[in-house]
């Protein structure tokens, strides 16, 4: 599956338990990979459709980038991480339309260069 397919599918996934949940404006939060608790499970109340897909209980949809990261529900709001031109972005969208509410880049990963410890020479007698 391609990247770009994955993140439609978990937006999809997404979508349909927002769906589910009666239309609500702020969907439960999802603070997480896996949920709040990192189990993978909704709350006993929870109550999917037992059918979804592109022409059946979706709320919206909307063309993103590839990426690879699990996205984060937090007060109405869904925030992602993409590639774009070949650089990584923060995305984030409104839960209850799905309208891209902003994009910025990633900061780039910082690294000192140094080398590492090594052992001394051993000692000649």
């Amino acid at each position: 599956m391609s990247a770009s397919r994955f993140a439609s599918v978990v937006l999809t996934l997404l979508l349909v338990a927002e769906a589910a949940s009666g239309g609500a404006v702020a969907p439960s939060d999802w603070p997480r990979f896996r949920g709040p608790n990192g189990q993978g499970v909704a709350p006993d109340d929870a109550r999917p459709p037992s059918q979804f897909g592109t022409d059946k209980n979706l709320a919206w949809a909307t063309e993103l980038p590839p990426g690879h990261s699990s996205p984060v529900v937090a007060e109405g709001r869904i925030f992602l991480t993409a590639c774009h031109e070949k650089k990584l972005e923060t995305i984030c969208l409104d839960a209850a339309t799905g309208n891209i509410l902003w994009r910025r880049p990633a900061p780039p990963i910082r690294s000192k260069t140094s080398t590492p410890p090594t052992a001394p020479p051993p000692r000649r007698p």
